[in-house]
């Protein structure tokens, strides 16, 4: 998990998901296998794409914006076929830096590269981040697409997601449902990806490029990152179901039974997690006193119960 709070303010409750990625960025660098696509060369002409605005380390990815003496470079990067999906529930808890004329953009994009369409779950061209834009984007001639906005400060940490099923989006802020649509879903399997953008002088959306205000490096920080596939229905509920048993009274009673210790077998996860990228225990600590799969299923109920992956 991220050096900040990995909770929702408003925790989901879900039925019929399973969780299938999740990323807190602990290490030191970009876990590769997970995000095969990083952005390299031209982009608008106003700024170029370059890996070296793309870092993990203090708990995050940042992916920045930065001027070289009037020239600007962004990060970008995409799950691509790696994480391919066709629906299920992408949340990605982030926060924006302060600087006219730049922007993030938290997406969805074709897998196949073939746009449209496209899904995004964050744009903030205000330079104060005073307002975030959720938006879809269609085919059928032209630039097509709907967006919707809110009055959200980005410069804070919140919590962005949306439900991508068959038949509609729902986009939430903060575990908030906040807009639904059933137009144009799109049936064609999707990545997420992050991408910082640098306007130029006349682009009206942002209100021109950057100024003498603008930061020398502005940076879209993720703190974790989430997807979950829905898996024989269900999904997003209003209410909390009946609260599982603590995860803490059951890693407590095990450990009261057997003797094992559980701070070094946490170590040895975040070890395996850091060389693997995979939250296992690797094989040679399995003991055959201990239930792992029970275990992990409690952490689980217990996480879709209370928003908490421990009590």
């Amino acid at each position: 998990m991220g050096t900040y709070t990995d909770d929702n303010p408003n925790a989901l409750y879900l039925n019929g998901y399973q969780t299938v990625f999740y990323d807190g960025f602990n290490g030191t660098e970009l876990n590769r296998q997970a995000w095969p696509a990083v952005y390299g060369g031209p982009s608008n002409g106003n700024y170029t794409w370059s890996g070296a605005d793309v870092n993990v380390g203090n708990g995050e990815l940042a992916v920045t914006m930065t001027n070289h003496g009037g020239s600007w470079t962004a990060g970008g990067l995409n799950q691509s076929w790696a994480g391919s999906h066709t629906y299920g529930l992408f949340e990605v808890r982030a926060m924006v830096d302060k600087g006219q004329g730049t922007g993030p953009g938290i997406i969805l994009w074709p897998t196949d590269d073939n746009w449209p369409p496209e899904v995004d779950l964050l744009e903030t061209p205000n330079g104060d981040r005073s307002q975030v834009y959720f938006s879809n984007h269609w085919a059928g001639g032209g630039n097509n697409y709907a967006s919707q906005n809110f009055n959200v400060d980005a410069s804070q940490w919140h919590t962005y997601a949306v439900d991508w099923q068959p038949d509609h989006l729902t986009y939430l802020i903060d575990g908030k449902p906040m807009y639904t649509t059933t137009d144009h879903v799109p049936q064609t399997p999707m990545a997420l990806g992050f991408m910082g953008f640098v306007a130029k002088s006349d682009d009206g959306w942002y209100g021109g490029g950057p100024n003498g205000s603008t930061p020398s490096q502005v940076g879209l920080h993720i703190d974790w990152v989430k997807i979950s596939e829905p898996g024989g229905g269900g999904g997003i509920v209003a209410t909390a179901p009946a609260a599982a048993a603590s995860v803490a009274a059951t890693v407590g009673a095990t450990l009261a039974a057997d003797g094992t210790d559980w701070n070094a077998l946490a170590a040895a996860v975040l070890a395996n997690h850091d060389a693997t990228g995979l939250w296992t225990l690797p094989a040679t600590l399995a003991t055959a006193a201990t239930d792992w799969y029970a275990l992990a299923q409690q952490v689980y109920a217990n996480h879709d119960a209370t928003g908490h992956w421990f009590a």
